[in-house]
Formats: C-alpha cells, sequence, structure tokens
C-alpha cells in the first residue's frame, strides 16, 4: 500500500446527549491539498460545525539519538520525494530523497500512533531508508480477520528509527492544533 505524504488518517466518533454514548463511527480520509473539499462535504452531509482549537496533548518529539545521527545528506537540486510501499510479508519500507527533518517527523506521525515534531535541531535534507514491522496492536484487518503478528519479524518503528536513522522518538507533550466538533447530525444517504 502506497501512501502520499500528508495524508492523514483519523476515526471520528459521534457522541449524542450528554450520556457521551457512541452511536455511528465514521473513517474519514483526507488529503492535505483537500481538506476544504472535505470541510464543504462534512457541513453538507453531517450539518457538522466545527472550530479549531490548540490543545497540549501526547506527541512524540524526534531527537538525536546517543550514537549520533546515521542520516546522509541529500543531493542538491533534487525535488524533496518519500515512497512508502508494504511487504506481502508486512514489512514496511520507507525511502526519502532530499527530505528535510520536518517532513521525515510528519510522515513518521501515522507508523509511531502519535504526532511527531522535530526537536533534531539539524537543518538541511537527508536521504535515507527505513525498514520495520508494525505493532500488531496497530494492525488493519485483513479479510476480516485482526493479524497477531506472530509471523513478523523484524524492529520496532522506534527499534528502526534509532538503529536505521541515529534519531530517537521521545514521549512528551506538546501543542497540537485539533478540530472540535461542537455539532453533528446523523448523516443523510448517499
Amino acid at each position: 500500500m502506497r501512501r502520499e505524504p500528508g495524508t492523514t488518517f483519523r476515526r471520528l466518533k459521534s457522541r449524542e446527549g450528554r450520556r457521551g454514548s457512541i452511536r455511528d463511527r465514521w473513517d474519514i480520509v483526507a488529503t492535505a491539498g483537500r481538506r476544504r473539499m472535505l470541510q464543504t462535504l462534512l457541513n453538507d452531509r453531517f450539518k457538522m460545525t466545527i472550530r479549531h482549537e490548540t490543545k497540549e496533548l501526547p506527541v512524540y518529539a524526534l531527537v538525536v539519538a546517543k550514537s549520533g545521527s546515521k542520516l546522509t545528506p541529500g543531493t542538491a537540486g533534487n525535488p524533496e520525494r518519500v515512497e512508502q510501499d508494504v511487504s506481502g510479508a508486512g514489512l514496511h519500507q520507507m525511502m526519502g530523497l532530499s527530505v528535510t527533518l520536518s517532513s521525515i517527523a510528519k510522515v513518521l506521525t501515522a507508523p509511531a500512533g502519535r504526532i511527531v515534531v522535530d526537536r533534531t535541531g539539524i537543518a538541511g535534507s537527508f536521504d535515507y531508508k527505513l525498514e520495520w514491522v508494525p505493532d500488531p496492536a496497530n494492525m488493519p484487518m485483513i479479510n476480516g480477520v485482526k493479524p497477531d503478528g506472530s509471523n513478523l519479524n523484524g524492529a520496532s518503528i522506534f527499534t528502526a528509527v534509532q538503529e536505521q536513522l541515529g534519531l530517537r522518538l521521545e514521549a512528551t507533550k506538546g501543542p497540537v492544533e485539533i478540530l472540535a466538533i461542537e455539532r453533528a447530525e446523523k448523516a443523510t444517504e448517499n
């Protein structure tokens, strides 16, 4: 499966009344370039009203590991490019060419399971290759079955970042921009 950088996957839950009971679930998939279109869709279909808010939430800080950075400087003049792939055996691979550390932090957000912010203090662009096996708890269902990960061998995303890039994902808290849903109605039919 290939996923463009900047693609965001989030699960939204509707809550109704003071009891806070979960009535429906929606999976919303959006790319950064299509946010306005998604906002219009949500407003039309769900009569949704939202507001932007900043909250102090758990994040990962991308920092230099004690062993030092293992990143290779990118070739000057090359456009920034990130490719992601999953092998049939479940091994995830990510390759970047002429990528800044802030961009690396953004693409690490999905596999790490929370927002990653660059706190390395390193400027410039880099080439890298990263291979890891996802946490079975975060793996999607395949043909209605949740994989247990017992057949997967390899490093976790956290170990891979440290061993292969010379960087580390450090749990911390930081300001995160979120969308707060003020009102939503049951979706209309297609």
